[in-house]
C-alpha cells in the first residue's frame, strides 16, 4: 500500500516498525525516494518535548562527550501465560514480538540521540512457547513464534557502547519505557511513566552540592506551550500523536525536515534485523 502510494505521488505515513522483512522496508524506503514524496514513520516518543529537551542538552554538551547507553521498554500485555494465543505470536503476521512491538522504540530513541549504531550483539527468548487456542477444542494451544524478551549490546559509530532489554511478559510494568544517556561531565535520564519529567546530574560546582535536578516539562519545552500555558500541568500519551500529526504537516508545507522518514525508520529496521540474526547465529553483527 505505502509503495503504490508513493508510485501515485502521495506522501506516505506509516506505523512502525516499517515492514515485516527488511526487504519491504528497502522497497518502501527506494519507493519513496524515486517518487520525490514525503514520508512520515510514527515513533511517537521522540516527539515528547522532554525528549526534543534531552537532545538540545546532548548536543549542547550539557552532560559532556556521550560514553554509554542504557535502555529499557517492558510491559506485562502478554505476562499471563493462559492469555490466549493471537495473530502477533504468528511470525508471516506479526514478523518479530517484543523486538517490534517495543524493542524498536528503544532503538529508534538510541539513534535519536546518541546517532548511528554500528554492531549488535542479542538474545531473543520465547517463555511462553504455547498459548491457549480461543476459538479451538479445551487444551487446544497455537505455538507462540516469535520472543518474548530482547537483551542486546550495541555499538554506536561515535565510539561509545550501549545495551537494551525489553519483554512483554514483565508483570506489573505497564509502560516502563525508560533510558539514561551517560557523559564524561554528567547523564540524563528518562522514564515514560513519568513522561513529563527529565533527570537531569551535571558533575559541576561543589561535590557536596552535586545532585540529579528534575527538568519538569513547561512551555519552555516546545511545543508543549501549544497545549498548556504553564508547567506542572502535563501531557500524555496522545498528546505526542498530535505533536506527530502537526509535525507531518508542518513537514509537508515544507516548514520542517520530516523525522524519522522511511530512510530513518530503514535505519532502525537494519538495526532490529541485525539483532534477529545475531541471536540466530549468537556473535556479534556488524550493520553495513
Amino acid at each position: 500500500m505505502a509503495i503504490e502510494a508513493a508510485r501515485n505521488g502521495k506522501h506516505v505515513y506509516c506505523e512502525k516498525p516499517l515492514a515485516l522483512t527488511l526487504e519491504e522496508a528497502e522497497a518502501m524506503a527506494a519507493a519513496v525516494q524515486e517518487a520525490g514524496v514525503k514520508s512520515l514513520v510514527g515513533y511517537n516518543y521522540t516527539k515528547n518535548p522532554a525528549i526534543s529537551h534531552a537532545r538540545r542538552l546532548v548536543e549542547a554538551g550539557a552532560i559532556g562527550r556521550l560514553v554509554h547507553f542504557r535502555g529499557i521498554f517492558d510491559e506485562d500485555y502478554l505476562a499471563d501465560p493462559e492469555l490466549p494465543h493471537s495473530w502477533r505470536m504468528e511470525k508471516a503476521k506479526a514478523g518479530s514480538g517484543t523486538l517490534g512491538d517495543l524493542a524498536s522504540h528503544l532503538i529508534n530513541m538510541a539513534q535519536f540521540l546518541c546517532g548511528p549504531i554500528d554492531a549488535v550483539m542479542a538474545e531473543l527468548t520465547t517463555m511462553h512457547v504455547e498459548r491457549p487456542l480461543a476459538d479451538g477444542p479445551a487444551g487446544a494451544t497455537g505455538r507462540v513464534e516469535n520472543d518474548d524478551t530482547v537483551s542486546a549490546l550495541l555499538r554506536f559509530h561515535a565510539g561509545f557502547s550501549g545495551s537494551l532489554a525489553s519483554s512483554r511478559i514483565a508483570w506489573g510494568r505497564k509502560s516502563r519505557f525508560a533510558w539514561e544517556l551517560h557523559g564524561s561531565a554528567g547523564m540524563i535520564a528518562f522514564d515514560q511513566e513519568r513522561m513529563n519529567e527529565l533527570q537531569l546530574y551535571q558533575a559541576q560546582g561543589p561535590k557536596a552540592e552535586q545532585g540529579f535536578k528534575t527538568i519538569l516539562s513547561g512551555p519552555a519545552h516546545p511545543p508543549y506551550g501549544l497545549f498548556v500555558p504553564a508547567p506542572g500541568h502535563s501531557l500524555g500519551f496522545n498528546d505526542m500523536k498530535t505533536v506527530e500529526v502537526a509535525h507531518l504537516l508542518r513537514g509537508l508545507a515544507g516548514e520542517e525536515a520530516l523525522y524519522p522518514t522511511f530512510e530513518d525508520a530503514l535505519a532502525t529496521e537494519r538495526v532490529m534485523h541485525a539483532l534477529l540474526r545475531s541471536a540466530e547465529e549468537a556473535r556479534w553483527v556488524a550493520l553495513d
